[in-house]
């Protein structure tokens, strides 16, 4: 089973080619919190700002990406088991004008495919990572 004894209701959202499942979980708080389920364990992703967590989207690499819903809107992030959530707007030099509000998919290469919005107009968005980095 995705959820840990517990938890209320679970949404998966994506599953890798490695068979690695990412999605949303209600915790036994009441919270929904992201998570990534592999090798036949749940890692729960936390969340920021005391708001929730949903992934979206993940790769055999164990990166999670997805958005934070909270007092500030929807955030997009990015989770590694090393950094924990971080705000895509905090690890990118977005032009002026754009807010990232969603990643929704990571291909192995790192690219992040999402949805944000340039003064104020809603558009799709494609990162890609610097060599080296």
């Amino acid at each position: 089973p995705i959820a840990s004894p517990g938890c209320g209701r679970v949404w998966a959202t994506a599953i890798t080619p490695g068979g690695r499942v990412v999605g949303q979980a209600t915790t036994a708080d009441g919270e929904t919190h992201g998570f990534l389920w592999e090798d036949g364990a749940t890692l729960d992703l936390g969340t920021l700002d005391s708001g929730r967590s949903e992934a979206l989207g993940a790769n055999d690499r164990r990166v999670v990406v997805g958005r934070v819903v909270g007092a500030t809107g929807r955030r997009a992030f990015r989770w590694t088991p090393e950094t924990g959530i971080t705000l895509l707007e905090e690890c990118v030099a977005a032009p002026h004008g754009w807010a990232l509000h969603e990643a929704v998919a990571i291909n192995q290469s790192g690219w992040i495919a999402g949805i944000g919005s340039r003064h104020g107009q809603p558009r799709g968005f494609l990162l890609e990572p610097l060599a080296g980095g």
